[in-house]
Order: structure tokens, then sequence, then C-alpha cells
């Protein structure tokens, strides 16, 4: 203090501080009178910063007509939410689930199950018309992945525009903030690839060939969903269990199958990948893997992607380029029209490659 402070008065003083980037937990200081009054805990916790969700993902289990769809649900928020914080997802639209008051797993059609569903206190509201499902948490939500699943049952018909993009929100004490997923769902029909491309590295025979895959789903796809390529022929890389595979969210192996040997190209090749994490909509996903280009050159093939987990996810689709020709030149000739010492000659070359040439 600058002068004394009389006792039973208040003393006011203000400070200007910069607030974290993101939503933090709050912190409460403590004041004291050095050697003269012992340290207390001031009463309200600061400097929090604006709630967030850290993380947020769904994915579905399937997209038949008809059928009923198991959404999980992923939420991490920046702060924990204490008991008795609403939690509104809205934008589940697409569906044919009826309006229920609770989401009770024992007495109600529509069920919040998995590892935090106690969290969100498997009770809710739902709202058939807006797609609309308010759950209010029945213990503290712990700043950390929260994985609930509720179910719905898909359009009876095929959806004609896709999937939907929900959104969350919470009316936390401190801020109310709400985030759109990135993934889409409930596309009753099935979804497609967005993007489903195939490239390759090297065209010199017998070399190995990193191949790389980018792919984009029209749904997001589950952890577990297992990618499926077919008609990767001419390669000499023979049937293998667990071929190599590079790419966030995949396993690090495939399956590979063919009827190729180290020295007869095959006729057939299948792969199939598995995701270890949710394959979203908003961006595409890379993988490679290496397989051997033929000796010679080989007529080129068209391959096809399909996506698979307890049923179809992504009807299957051609992917985007071709691979495994190993190019060469069929032929290969220069003629020459006359050998004498200080005359025109016209020299003749005559090519014939394995691949058409952009």
């Amino acid at each position: 203090f600058a002068s004394a402070h009389a006792k039973d008065t208040n003393f006011v003083c203000s400070m200007v501080l910069t607030n974290p980037a993101a939503g933090g937990t709050a912190v409460a200081g403590s004041v004291s009178a050095s050697g003269v009054i012992m340290s207390s805990v001031l009463s309200v916790a600061v400097l929090g910063g604006t709630h967030t969700w850290f993380t947020t993902a769904i994915s579905e289990s399937v997209t038949a007509v008809a059928a009923t769809n198991t959404l999980t649900i992923l939420l991490k928020p920046s702060i924990k939410l204490p008991i008795g914080t609403p939690i509104t997802i809205t934008g589940l639209t697409q569906t044919t689930t009826a309006d229920a008051l609770t989401c009770s797993a024992s007495t109600a059609p529509l069920q919040v199950a998995g590892a935090a569903s106690a969290v969100v206190g498997r009770t809710g509201a739902w709202t058939l018309n807006t797609g609309t499902l308010v759950l209010t948490t029945a213990m503290e939500m712990p700043a950390s992945d929260n994985i609930f699943t509720i179910a719905l049952a898909n359009l009876a018909t095929e959806s004609t525009t896709g999937g939907v993009s929900p959104t969350v929100s919470s009316a936390h004490p401190q801020a109310s903030t709400s985030k759109p997923f990135t993934e889409s769902v409930l596309g009753a029909g099935g979804g497609c690839w967005l993007v489903s491309a195939i490239s390759e590295a090297s065209q010199t025979p017998s070399a190995d060939n990193l191949i790389t895959l980018n792919l984009k789903p029209s749904v997001a796809l589950a952890s577990g969903t297992t990618i499926t390529i077919t008609n990767l022929k001419n390669s000499l890389t023979p049937s293998s269990t667990d071929l190599t595979t590079t790419g966030t969210g995949f396993a690090a192996t495939g399956g590979w199958t063919t009827d190729a040997t180290l020295s007869a190209p095959g006729t057939t090749g299948t792969l199939v990948l598995t995701s270890t994490a949710i394959m979203g909509t908003s961006a595409a996903s890379t993988v490679t893997f290496t397989l051997k280009n033929p000796a010679a050159g080989m007529d080129l093939a068209v391959h096809t992607i399909s996506a698979m987990s307890a049923t179809p996810v992504c009807k299957a689709t051609t992917l985007t380029g071709t691979i495994l020709g190993a190019s060469t030149w069929t032929t290969a000739v220069i003629h020459e029209s006359i050998r004498r010492n200080l005359v025109l000659n016209t020299i003749t070359v005559t090519i014939q490659p394995t691949r058409a040439l952009p």
C-alpha cells in the first residue's frame, strides 16, 4: 500500500491481463499480507478463457435405408463441465426415430450407451422435426475424450442430399459455445467417395513402386472400417497378410492377395486396409504402400474401391488413375538413309510406348 489501510474497509484495485488463446481451467488466486495476515484463497476462479470444444467427432455404423444406425459421438471440452450442464446436439435430421422424453437405455427407444453414457446421465430430450437431442451431465464431464452412442433409424428411402453435419453446444456457467461436427451422418442409402485417386512413383520395370491413395468419403467412416481396393493386377509382389502401409488413421499393415509370383505378374490383386480412427469428410486421407512393377510393359487396369464395416458404408467406385503398367517401349528402332561422308543423312526413329503419353 502507498498509505495505511484501515481495518474493516474495502480496498479495490484493478489490473488488465490477457486471457489464454483457448479455453483452459480457470484459477483461483490467493491474497496475503506478508508477515501480517495469512494467505487466503480468492472466492472466484478467473482467466479460464472462452470455453470451447477441443475435439468433436461423430460416426455411424450403417447407411442402409430403414436400418437402425448407431451414432458414435466423441466430445472433449476445454474445461470440466459441472453436473447439470445442458449439452445440445442439433441437426440430426434425416431420421424416422420418433420423439422420446428420455434416452433411458431400459425404457426408451432412443438409447444412450457407451463409456461416457453415465456422464451425460442416459437421459435427454429428443425432438424429431429439428433433430435435436438435449443431454444434461449427471456427473462432472472431464476435459478429456467422452465417447457415447445413440441409435437413430435411417430414412426409409435413399437420401438424395447425402448426410447431415450436426452441431454441439453447451450452456456452461461461464460461457456458452457451439461447434459443428466436420463429419456427416444419416445419409441413408450408402455413402460414396468424393475423392478416390491412385497414383504411382515409378514406371520402371521390376522396380519397387510407391503407390499413393487419396480418399475422402461422403460419410464419416468409423474406426475399424475395412477399405478394399481390387484389380491391382500386374505386380510381382506375392501375397502377404502384412503388406506395410503408411498413413495417419490406418493400420500399419494391410492384407494383400494376388496370384503373382516373383517371376510372373499377377492377373489379380486385392488390398484390404483397416482404419484405426474415424475417417472424416472434411479432408482427404492419404495412405501409401509399395508393390513391385512387372518386368515388362503391361496393359493398365481399372481399379475399384469400396468400404465395409458390418454392412457396406461406401459404395464401390472406380479409382481415378492407373498404375502398375511399367512403361516400356514395345518398339524402339532407328534407321538412316545413307552412310557416306559429307552427305545429308535422313535419320528415322520409330517408337511405340506401352502406355499413352500425354
